[in-house]
């Protein structure tokens, strides 16, 4: 059996490059540490927001993945000047 939680990552800047922003963000998000055989999935719902999910064989693993995710999106985005949130 495996679990899959998800949540919405909205990411915003006014940086003139930002789409190169954003995007760096996200390819970052798929390369944080994660637990063998957790896979994770970034789909755009409609700019600014981005569905997250992670699929893994437990919970744990796949909240412990998720909280990875969005600490390393916001800090990034903010970093570079932008700003982020983070909904279930």
């Amino acid at each position: 059996p495996r679990v899959k939680i998800k949540g919405i990552l909205q990411l915003t800047t006014t940086a003139p490059d930002g789409i190169d922003i954003i995007k760096k963000v996200l390819v970052g998000c798929k390369s944080v540490k994660k637990p063998r055989k957790v896979k994770i999935d970034i789909y755009t719902v409609g700019a600014p927001k981005y569905m997250v999910e992670v699929t893994a064989k437990n919970y744990k693993d796949a909240e412990k993945t998720m909280q990875e995710i969005v600490s390393y999106a916001l800090k990034e985005i903010r970093e570079a000047g932008g700003e982020g949130e983070f909904k279930r």
